[in-house]
């Protein structure tokens, strides 16, 4: 920096061209180290440039060859002594620049103030400010109960744990955590849509049962504490803190009890249904296999399906061309309805007469 024995006239450069470099010497600097400032501006806008150095004839005629501009394009206006560098419009009242191209960390576009010193815009071009990286705080839901064990037959119960997995977030600078977005939990809540449970601890272990077909939902959320100030690079505060408050977990973790599917699946006992291995609804679908009747007798197949399901068609699968037929078979079923345990059933009886041989058919709802 120039001393106040050693006054630096700044200068005012204003340029008319739309492309070009303009190249001065800074004294001040060790070795006269030369700078290039990249213009490009449009014929109807004027680049004003303040340059740390008093230029003599020589120096002029080395910019303007530089810049491949002529005198009529080209003036120096002398604004005083001063150590500070700084870049501005020509006349006063413009207040300023805006950008038209991308120069290291100033963006096209971006408004520079008049009266900006160099040294801070060569900084913000060289060396810019990084604003920190923020992820906000999140939480999910889990349980120990697997898939399996989370379909469950009316009537029945589970009692598994289900604990929420929180985020506190992070604040980062140039890819390494500086501190976290959202403070500690201060309390977990659980709600399967009916009641709610408020926890210090992040988990439960509740009994979940149900006496009719339903889903039934697990989410919860997690109330927290203030979170850490966020800086910049340069030390400076950016924005505010997260001020203290409640996140909802992304997903639920459900539990579905349903009524269980008949069929005398039983070669041994044709005359008797029994129980199925359970299928959520949400399937879709259920495939019976009925096996090898005793004796080759002709009797037939009988299915017990719950009122709740609507069934739209039944396939037969080909075992000859291996795979289900298009036709849809639900038309040579004969439909009553049945109760079994208090509960509206609805049988259905394959109406054709035939030797019995294994047959399998999916039920389509």
């Amino acid at each position: 920096m120039a001393n106040e024995n050693n006054i630096v006239p700044r200068l005012k450069v204003r340029v008319l061209t739309q492309s070009g470099t303009l190249r001065v010497k800074m004294p001040n600097m060790p070795n006269r180290l030369g700078v290039d400032i990249p213009l490009l501006k449009s014929v109807t806008t004027d680049a004003v440039l303040y340059v740390p150095q008093e230029l003599n004839e020589s120096e002029q005629s080395v910019a303007r060859n530089n810049i491949g501009i002529t005198d009529d394009m080209y003036e120096f206006i002398s604004t005083g002594d001063s150590d500070n560098y700084t870049i501005g419009e020509k006349n006063e009242g413009d207040g300023g620049i805006t950008t038209t191209v991308n120069v290291g960390g100033v963006d096209k576009g971006d408004f520079i103030e008049k009266d900006t010193h160099l040294n801070k815009l060569l900084r913000d071009i060289l060396a810019p400010s990084i604003n920190p990286t923020i992820t906000m705080p999140s939480a999910t839901i889990e349980t120990s109960a697997t898939v399996a064990q989370r379909l469950l037959k009316v009537g029945s119960s589970i009692q598994p744990t289900i604990w929420i997995n929180y985020n506190r977030g992070n604040i980062s600078l140039d890819g390494v955590v500086k501190g976290h977005t959202a403070g500690v939990a201060m309390e977990y809540a659980f709600t399967d849509g009916t009641e709610v449970t408020e926890e210090p601890d992040n988990s439960i272990s509740p009994v979940i049962q149900r006496n009719d077909e339903c889903v039934v939902t697990y989410t919860g959320s997690v109330t927290y504490d203030e979170g850490d100030q966020p800086y910049d690079s340069e030390g400076k505060e950016y924005g505010e803190p997260l001020p203290s408050g409640t996140v909802n977990t992304s997903n639920g973790v459900s539990c579905e009890f349903v009524y269980p599917i008949y069929a005398n699946t039983d070669a041994e006992h044709l005359n008797e249904t029994y129980e199925q291995p359970l299928v959520s609804r949400s399937r879709g679908y259920f495939e019976i296999t009925f096996p090898l009747q005793h004796g080759g007798a002709i009797d037939r197949y009988t299915m017990e399906i719950p009122s709740t399901i609507n069934v739209t068609e039944i396939k037969f699968f080909n075992t000859f061309a291996i795979k289900y037929d298009d036709d849809n078979k639900l038309d040579d079923f004969t439909v009553t309805n049945v109760i079994k345990d208090g509960v509206i059933y609805k049988r259905y009886t394959y109406n054709i007469d035939v030797y019995i041989e294994s047959n399998t058919f999916k039920i389509i709802w």
